[in-house]
């Protein structure tokens, strides 16, 4: 088993992780692991490893730590050092954690704790959460599989964040009151933690800076990306050391075309957005707030938004196992031909989610899709988005790079 494939299957089933084996170890720790509360006995949220490194010869491979106490996986420290082992036996794969972020351990200037608004998933990408939740699950059309829904329904809230939330926002705007003094708030607590991010971890080294919220209603989305816009253009103006070809912002798809023009001009180099699924039916049953947007009308913004931004610039992602895999490899071509690059993150099946793995899909298949994923993108120019440093929860790199 290569790096790839054992990343493959904790991607599908999970691992658990022997706390005691860990006590002493310094890593990054996942602090918003809200679904797997009940898994962890006892609880302490902050002895989640957030991701694992799996070692390739000189490339990292990152991936998810997923807690499941029925895996046949266990992460451990033998007198090898770290390692993980299949039932008894030491898989021959190299395994480090990441250190956790100095920047996490500073607060902005009021007080609020870095690690609650600027995230570091993988190994290179600053991603910051102007706010947590989603309004389209408050209004119980939220996605089926997300955690954020999830939570909420196990926990009785929404997954909190110290900036903002969807309600207020919708609020604010609906009544003109965003600007300028919550966007000036929200800006100097931004400002607080990329400065923080850019001093003490990432001032010489290649990363990528996302924008990123959770979802608002449809009608509010040419505000979302108007903020984030001006959020890009004011950041990379008091953060020169911002590298400006890695700027992402990731949100709705507005409902005005010439928004995209406006966030590129702000400076952002790349757009993302998440289409979650591709069949029309699987969209309805599974993101029915999403779904109230026409899958047509959807493919023909992003393909303006690749008009816009150049080809290879827009991301559009995909939940990889809840469709059958050879109709959601259509939107690869589909996208492809006009410079969309598409990806999937792995579904993984979190507590209190009640849909599942469709039934066409085998680890085999999973393995598969990726590699024709990888093909796709090839044939019409495009690479996979972000790095393969930061992409934990997909397989589209290792299949580009011929590592699965």
């Amino acid at each position: 088993m290569n790096s790839g494939e054992l990343k493959l299957r904790l991607l599908l089933v999970g691992l658990r992780v022997d706390f005691d084996a860990l006590a002493r170890c310094s890593y990054k720790s996942d602090k918003h692991f809200h679904n797997d509360r009940h898994v962890v006995s006892p609880w302490n949220i902050n002895r989640i490893p957030q991701e694992i490194i799996l070692k390739c010869g000189r490339e990292s491979i990152c991936v998810s730590v997923l807690i499941r106490p029925q895996s046949r996986y266990l992460l451990t420290k033998d007198a090898d050092g770290l390692c993980i082992k299949e039932g008894a036996t030491r898989i021959d794969v190299a395994v480090a954690l990441p250190p956790e972020p100095l920047f996490w351990s500073e607060t902005t200037r009021d007080g609020i704790s870095v690690s609650d608004i600027l995230s570091l998933p993988g190994l290179n990408e600053l991603s910051l959460w102007t706010w947590h939740d989603c309004a389209l699950q408050r209004r119980g059309k939220g996605c089926a599989f997300c955690r954020t829904t999830h939570t909420a329904a196990r926990f009785g809230r929404l997954t909190g964040s110290p900036l903002l939330n969807s309600a207020l926002v919708e609020s604010l705007v609906a009544k003109g009151e965003f600007f300028p003094w919550h966007y000036d708030r929200l800006l100097a607590r931004a400002n607080d933690c990329i400065s923080a991010a850019l001093r003490l971890d990432f001032g010489d080294s290649p990363y990528w800076f996302t924008v990123i919220s959770g979802a608002l209603r449809h009608e509010f989305a040419d505000f979302q990306n108007e903020l984030f816009a001006r959020l890009i253009a004011d950041l990379l103006r008091l953060n020169p050391g911002l590298d400006r070809e890695r700027v992402v912002t990731n949100s709705m798809i507005p409902n005005s075309p010439a928004m995209f023009r406006y966030v590129r001009t702000n400076g952002a180099a790349y757009y993302a957005a998440n289409m979650e699924l591709w069949s029309d039916e699987a969209r309805r049953a599974m993101c029915p707030g999403k779904a109230e947007r026409e899958r047509d009308k959807i493919v023909e913004m992003v393909c303006e938004a690749a008009s816009v931004f150049g080809a290879g610039k827009v991301w559009c992602n995909f939940v990889c196992g809840l469709e059958p895999l050879n109709a959601q490899l259509e939107a690869y071509d589909a996208l492809g031909r006009y410079g969309v690059a598409c990806g999937a993150n792995v579904f993984h099946k979190d507590p209190g989610v009640e849909v599942d793995f469709h039934p066409s899909v085998t680890e085999e298949k999973v393995l598969n899709y990726y590699k024709q994923a990888a093909k796709l993108l090839r044939k019409h120019g495009l690479c996979p988005c972000y790095s393969q440093e930061s992409r934990r929860s997909s397989l589209l790199w290792e299949a580009y790079h011929g590592l699965i």
